[in-house]
Order: structure tokens, then sequence, then C-alpha cells
């Protein structure tokens, strides 16, 4: 048993009662109910340069930041069979504490706050990824035991502490400071 594969397959399960958190997917320490879809981009710009009529070369390449668009439902604890089993294993018992406003309200919370978050899916593990927009969905027939979104990520590259390397070779060149 898996994660539903559209979204009217995911409204059924938390209707039915039967959505658990079978493959693990999680936005910063948020498990995600189900994912609905994921969709992104890793890119790269290479630029040309005209050299004569007609020709180009292209002299260089540049990464562009990765993006993840996850399709998410955040759902009321899961009380499965499935999902008691998987927490007794895991150690984990956290899941069956918060309710899906719960972890809407903690998603919001890291988009207001531009905390750089990790992002497991079943593809990957993303690191430093900031989220960019939350779309929700509310027509998803009026359902109260849920909340649907379209969350996009873009990866933040980090730059080192540019004086880092000055202060070390001062300390150096004057015997510490």
């Amino acid at each position: 048993m898996g994660l539903p594969t559209s979204l009217a397959d995911a409204a059924a399960s938390i209707a039915d009662g039967t959505l658990g958190l079978i493959e693990i997917v999680a936005i910063g320490d948020l498990a995600v109910s189900a994912l609905t879809g994921l969709d992104g981009s890793d890119e790269m710009m290479i630029t040309d340069k005209p050299i004569e009529e007609g020709f180009d070369v292209s002299d260089a390449a540049i990464k562009i930041p990765t993006t993840r668009t996850l399709n998410i439902c955040l759902a009321n604890p899961d009380f499965s069979v499935e999902a008691g089993i998987e927490a007794a294993l895991s150690g984990s018992f956290g899941g069956f504490a918060d309710t899906w406003r719960d972890k809407k309200e903690q998603l919001y919370e890291y988009y207001n706050n531009r905390e750089l978050l990790s992002v497991l899916t079943q593809e990957n593990l993303y690191t430093d990824m900031l989220i960019s927009s939350i779309t929700p969905w509310y027509d998803v027939n009026q359902n109260d035991d849920a909340f649907f979104a379209t969350v996009v990520f873009k990866k933040i590259n980090k730059v080192g502490d540019p004086l880092a390397g000055l202060i070390d070779a001062a300390e150096s060149a004057v015997g510490g400071l």
C-alpha cells in the first residue's frame, strides 16, 4: 500500500480513514500525510557569444538553483493499525498528536520565518530549501479533515563568510589577535 496517486484518491482515503504514513515525505520536521504530485527542475544556463556572423560560442554554464513543487495533503492523525506498527517500530509517536491545522500552521511558520529546510521525498533528500510559495486548494469537496496545497521550494546556495580567510591571515601575520 503506497501513497495516493491523485487528489481524488487522497480525499477518498482521508474520508475512509485509511490514509497512513506508509512512505515518509517530510518538510523540515513536518510529516506530510500524502504527496499527490512532485515536479521540479535542475537547470543550467549556457551563455552564447557571437564571434562571427552566424556563429555563436558557448563560453559559460551557470547552474540555476534546483526547484521542487510538491502537491501535498496534511491530514489529521492516522490511528490505523499500520501507523501504530510504524510508530512502535520507529519509536516516534509524534504523528498522533498534530492535527492538520497544527501542521498547516507549522508549514506557514516555515514560510513566514524564511527557514531553510530539508525536504525528503521518495525521490531524494534536498537540503537548504526555502519555501517560495504555498497555494492552498480550497475546493477539495469542502474537506474539513485535511489541508491540500501546492508548495514550491527553491534551493538556496549559501556563500561562506568572505572575511573568514582574511581574519585567519591577519591572525597569523601578527602572531594572533
